[in-house]
């Protein structure tokens, strides 16, 4: 937020991402400025009502986030925080996968039954093609494997009528 009360920042490409003959300008600069909705106010007062508006909103996510026992990171540990580092624990993200939408609770229960015996039959065929053997038969709509490694696949089934 201070920045809006300074000049112009100047910025040079960097050598590591950008081809240095690549149609990129050498250096460019960034302006900030106060918008036109607080046009009454002068950069330095911009910047200190911001800076006092992201502390507050910076609290209240503080807050929230005790009252649920979590914490916040902060700007220190994410910045020691290694770049390739990974979570080392797992949340549940979903209740449930949702791959199928259907109101009618048997017609449902069918179809998660096919695609259950569709996968069964798919990955048996994906074994026995890893192990090496190319006659084996992919079920129907197996697209991947028929159309880039050639393999062969059931007829497709018919639809059944509704």
């Amino acid at each position: 937020p201070a920045s809006c009360a300074r000049a112009p920042v100047t910025f040079a490409r960097p050598e590591k991402y950008f081809d240095a003959h690549g149609g990129r300008p050498d250096e460019v600069q960034l302006t900030i400025i106060v918008p036109p909705q607080f046009s009454h106010l002068t950069p330095a007062a911009f910047a200190d009502l911001l800076s006092r508006r992201v502390a507050q909103a910076e609290a209240d996510i503080h807050r929230r986030f005790a009252a649920k026992g979590r914490r916040f990171l902060g700007v220190d540990k994410v910045l020691r925080t290694p770049r390739n580092s990974q979570p080392t624990s797992w949340e549940k993200r979903r209740g449930i996968n949702p791959t199928l939408a259907c109101r009618d609770p048997e017609a449902r229960r069918l179809q998660l039954e096919a695609d259950k015996l569709w996968l069964d039959a798919y990955t048996a065929a994906l074994l026995a093609w890893r192990q090496g053997d190319r006659d084996t038969i992919f079920p129907p709509n197996t697209w991947k494997m028929a159309r880039l490694h050639g393999a062969r696949t059931a007829p497709p089934l018919r639809a059944r009528a509704a």
